[in-house]
């Protein structure tokens, strides 16, 4: 009876977990778009400057900043650079993010940004996401956690059966 309990509340846990793990990819998602929108609004004055003086080409900017013997002036074209490259990482993350529950683990899995992580885990808000995707994630995650606790019950009664220990019935 308890080991049935026991399995049960396994299983709810699993469903709990795998059913809150997926707002947190959201959440995840939401934040780096946060980061890409706020970036583009810091180049945007850059970007302005670019269209009256270098043809639209923000590349023409930095380039232009960069060959420039003030160190003022040379350092400031090695900040918009690296917005730049920020804004593109950024946009390039935004976008792999943006496919099915299963594309975004494992781009998360393969790439993920300690800080943006971390920041994420700092303000999540755990919800429980009832998509189709997350709710098929739910259930077999649940189902995961089930097998996991069968699979530990199992190996214990084992183990315990050859335990040296253990009261032999007298034969």
């Amino acid at each position: 009876m308890l080991r049935s309990i026991l399995d049960k509340l396994v299983f709810g846990l699993g469903l709990l977990i795998g059913g809150i793990f997926p707002s947190y990819l959201i959440q995840y998602r939401q934040r780096l778009g946060g980061l890409v929108d706020q970036i583009q609004l810091d180049l945007q004055p850059f970007q302005e400057i670019a269209d009256r003086y270098h043809n639209g080409s923000l590349d023409a900017l930095i380039k232009h900043h960069l060959n420039s013997s003030d160190p003022t002036f040379y350092a400031e074209g090695f900040a918009i650079q690296q917005m730049t490259d920020s804004r593109q990482h950024l946009s390039e993350a935004y976008a792999a993010l943006d496919g099915s529950l299963i594309h975004q683990m494992g781009y998360l899995a393969t790439n993920i940004d300690e800080r943006l992580f971390q920041s994420t885990w700092t303000d999540f808000s755990p919800a429980f996401v009832t998509t189709a995707d997350a709710l098929i994630f739910a259930f077999f995650t649940a189902f995961l956690f089930s097998i996991a606790f069968h699979g530990f019950m199992w190996s214990a009664s084992v183990l315990s059966r050859n335990l040296p220990w253990r009261a032999r019935e007298p034969g």
